[in-house]
């Protein structure tokens, strides 16, 4: 296993990731919105994986299909950003 560094866009989006990755943080890094997970780096198989990025009084939107997972909270300067995962049901 190894950790790797991914960046997650302003908002959100679709991350390509090592299969099974486990997330183990999210935080800021200068400007970036990053996410460390384990790794198995012998593994090829990529999957897809969806998540949602809101600021603090943010209305947060149901996702059709989809079950939001916390998965934390990112603190930049005067900015609080929360991470949900979009798992689909």
């Amino acid at each position: 296993m190894q950790v790797y560094k991914f960046k997650i866009p302003v908002g959100g989006g679709t991350l390509p990731l090592p299969y099974e990755s486990n997330i183990l943080k999210v935080g800021a890094q200068g400007e970036d919105i990053c996410m460390w997970a384990e790794v198995d780096p012998s593994i090829e198989k990529i999957e897809a994986r969806v998540f949602f990025v809101t600021g603090t009084g943010h209305e947060i939107p149901e996702f059709e299909g989809c079950v939001r997972q916390f998965v934390d909270t990112v603190f930049m300067g005067d900015l609080v950003w929360h991470v949900y995962e979009l798992v689909a049901q």
